[in-house]
């Protein structure tokens, strides 16, 4: 039996959720896409100015099968990581 998978439409709003109480106003999540072969894993592709100003992007992967509340702690945790942040704002 093939696990519930959450649809890319709700992965992408979760992302944009976690985006907006990141610490990091510039950041914006401008896609998302299922990994090769069609697996549970999504990528989420981010965007924000950098340190010239200039646009800069970046991608993050996420398993989007293990639920709501699993995913969002993920990509959370994985921009966190990526933008050198301690905290996300509740």
């Amino acid at each position: 039996m093939m696990p519930w998978i959450l649809d890319l439409s709700i992965v992408k709003r979760i992302a944009e959720d976690v985006v907006a109480h990141m610490e990091e106003p510039s950041l914006a999540v401008v896609g998302a896409n299922v990994t090769t072969g069609g697996s549970a894993y999504v990528e989420l592709t981010m965007a924000m100015r950098g340190r010239r100003g200039e646009p800069e992007g970046f991608v993050v992967s996420a398993n989007r099968g293990g639920g709501e509340l699993a995913l969002r702690n993920e990509i959370a945790a994985q921009l966190r990581e990526h933008l050198g942040l301690t905290s996300v704002r509740d």
